[in-house]
This record gives structure tokens, sequence and C-alpha cells, in this order.
């Protein structure tokens, strides 16, 4: 009897080491089963930060902030810091990319007393080609200008230079007032972005976002992030991402400046 009620405990504590090993096999497994790429793209897509592109030759480099001659009345006459200067939102150093034929723009506007500002994209030979104006309200904040479908496209490998400046008196600009300029140059995706985009698609618009932003395709990062960050207000995570973005090309100051349009 003893023997019998030995063998059975045997039994028993064999039964349990084997369902113990099944379910870790079957775990590693599952494990396994799940691409690697896709556990790592959530982890790294957790933060959009803006990678310069690479193998791009530097675009001539542009005015960044001030104004002509007497730098207008609409700003504060001692302006010093990014807070209170018309300032695009461009990174510093490479070429900004895009990717669309038609790309939206993005200019930190501070608070003044200037009733409009006014966009205008002039051709890689310096030709006017589309203007824009947008009413300010008088307090600081990102204004989004972006060029019709209904305009020609850009050209690819072409540089075309974009400037926004502020109207200080109703009429218009004027050759005192403050202004900044930027350049734009379209490029031909490539198989491997076109790839990651697909698969970014599955996941999330922050996802696309990150393959833009890693791709250092500069317009439809940034573009895209406040779209979004336009639509959902109070998502903490796109907040988040886009206060990342713009710390990693040194503008973190005017992360908290509100979408203007």
């Amino acid at each position: 009897m003893a023997r019998i009620r030995l063998f059975r405990s045997v039994v028993f504590l064999s039964a349990v080491m084997l369902l113990q090993a099944t379910t870790l096999v079957s775990f590693a497994s599952e494990a396994q089963s799940v691409p690697t790429g896709q556990a790592t793209v959530g982890r790294r897509r957790s933060r959009v930060t803006f990678k310069p592109p690479q193998g791009q030759a530097l675009a001539p480099r542009k005015t960044i902030g001030g104004g002509r001659r007497g730098g207008g009345e609409c700003l504060q006459s001692s302006a010093n810091s990014i807070t209170e200067n018309l300032h695009p939102l461009l990174p510093a150093q490479g070429p900004a990319l895009t990717v669309s034929e038609h790309p939206t723009f993005l200019v930190y506007v501070p608070s003044t007393s200037a009733k409009l500002v006014e966009f205008t994209l002039l051709s890689p030979e310096g030709d006017g080609l589309y203007q824009s104006k947008v009413n300010l309200t008088g307090s600081a904040g990102v204004v989004r200008f972006s060029l019709p479908k209904t305009e020609p496209a850009l050209e690819l490998n072409k540089d075309y230079s974009w400037i926004v400046s502020l109207a200080c008196q109703p009429d218009g600009p004027e050759p005192g007032d403050p202004f900044v300029e930027g350049v734009v140059r379209r490029i031909q995706p490539n198989e491997d972005l076109i790839t990651n985009l697909k698969q970014a698609k599955l996941e999330s618009s922050l996802a696309q976002i990150a393959t833009y932003s890693d791709s250092g395709i500069w317009y439809e990062a940034a573009a895209d992030l406040a779209n979004l960050q336009a639509a959902k207000p109070h998502d903490a995570e796109i907040k988040q991402a886009w206060q990342d973005l713009l710390q990693s090309v040194g503008l973190e100051a005017i992360a908290s400046a509100p979408l203007e349009n």
C-alpha cells in the first residue's frame, strides 16, 4: 500500500513538472513569434526626435530672426530670445526636407501688435510663386501655412525659399517689418522609407511621424504632429511628442506655444 502511495506521489509530481515545462516552452514560443522589429518599434517611438538627413548637401543658409533695417515697430525693440522673436520651426543645421509636393510650413509668432502675418514662397530662381496671409490675435503661437494643391508642385531636388513677414501696419508688410526665411527641398522617398511608413501606418499616427523624424524628413514630421496636436489638444502623449521633437532641434523654448490656426 505504501508503495502505491509513493508511486502516485511520483506520478503527480512528474505531471506538475511536465505542465510547468510545457507552459514555459509555450511562453517562449509566443515571445519568439513577435517580430523583433515590432517589439522594439514601440519603445523607440515612445519619443519623437529628429535625426538630420544623411547624404544631402547643405542648402544655402537663410536669415533666421531679425528684420529689415529697423526691425519693425510691432515687436519689442529689446527682443533677444526665441520667445520674443519671429522664428521658423526648422532644424538649425542641414537641409529641411519634404517628400510632399505641397508641404506645410510652420513659424512661431511672438506676442505682437501686428494684425497679420504674410507667407511668400519663392522659386529656386527667386521668383514669387505663392503668397498667403493669416490674421493674428496678438498672443504668441505657432502659425501654419500650407501650399494648396491647386498650386504647382515643388520640383524634386530643388531648394525653394520661403519668407514670413509681420505686417506692422494694416496695409501689409513694409521694408522695415520683422521677417524670417527658410528653405525647403523636396526629395523622392526611398524604398526603406516607404516600407517603414507602411509598417508604421499599421501602428499609429505617432509611429508614422516618428518614421519621418527618424529619416530626416522635417516638414512631414513637424506638420503632421502639429495637425495631430490640433486634433487632440488634450492628449498627453501627443503633447510630449511635440515637446520632444522641438527639443531635439533646439526649439524647446517655444514647445508650449499654442497652435494659432
